[in-house]
């Protein structure tokens, strides 16, 4: 089993985030976020294969407590969600509403190991 380490951020406070994700046979499931010191980038320099779902594991954003992710459509960041409604992308800036929940495709870590 390998894992991944992506880049997130708490929507509601900005706090830079990584998620734990461990591989599953149709890609990842994201186990926790947890704080990490700032680095002010969205660093991406692995692609993941598959979907990266939630795990029944993940307790939510150690920032706000939000159970659910959301990835941005002009950055790809990811950050924390309600799962309904509007939603600002904590990367870029961007706001927009929150589609279908399901599974997000086409993730990149910033390592996996």
């Amino acid at each position: 089993m390998s894992t991944a380490w992506i880049p997130f951020r708490c929507s509601v406070h900005r706090t830079e985030l990584v998620g734990r994700a461990d591989s599953t046979p149709t890609g990842f499931e994201l186990v926790a976020l947890s704080a990490v010191q700032a680095s002010g980038t969205n660093a991406k320099g692995v692609a993941l294969r598959g979907e990266l779902r939630l795990s029944a594991a993940f307790s939510g954003c150690p920032s706000c407590g939000a159970t659910t992710f959301v990835r941005c459509g002009s950055c790809s960041g990811l950050g924390c969600s309600v799962g309904t409604g509007m939603w600002t992308c904590p990367w870029c800036a961007q706001s927009g509403e929150i589609g279908a929940p399901g599974p997000i495709t086409d993730v990149r870590a910033a390592d996996i190991g």
